[in-house]
């Protein structure tokens, strides 16, 4: 009984000190967020985007584009976020039996509010519950889960 307990022991402290735990600096960002809307700057359209189930999940340094309907391609691309400046970059369709495919044209972008391959946004509003990006075109609203 003792030397199961004993090696029980031994087992949980070389998976605590084998691990290495990931953290990051990205405050509020980080997380699951649900596209809720699209205002074009231009027009001042406005688009209700809520039954389309868009998501941003940032991780790390890394943000997952997801269409939880499964209609859409997922996607993952690379980000900083420096101020209120948020810039996204070298994204690729996810196909986890071909290997991930660069993105070279926006196309499979522009319905996460995305229109280029290297896009920046400044960071209107970023809080617990709510994130606000403007690029160019497009204000998008964010609501985080």
């Amino acid at each position: 009984m003792t030397s199961c307990l004993f090696g029980g022991m031994v087992l949980v402290g070389v998976l605590l000190t084998s691990c290495d735990v990931e953290t990051s600096d990205n405050g509020h960002l980080d997380g699951f967020w649900q596209l809720r809307a699209a205002d074009t700057l231009a027009t001042g359209g406005h688009s209700d985007l809520t039954g389309l189930s868009l998501t941003w999940a940032f991780q790390g340094r890394l943000l997952e584009l997801r269409d939880l309907h499964g209609q859409r391609t997922d996607i993952v691309s690379s980000f900083s976020h420096e101020g209120n400046t948020l810039r996204l970059f070298d994204a690729c369709i996810v196909d986890r039996d071909k290997g991930d495919i660069r993105i070279e044209e926006p196309t499979e972008l522009s319905p996460y509010g995305v229109n280029r391959i290297d896009e920046s946004f400044t960071v209107e509003q970023l809080d617990a519950s709510k994130m606000v990006l403007k690029s160019d075109r497009l204000r998008l609203t964010f609501r985080k889960y």
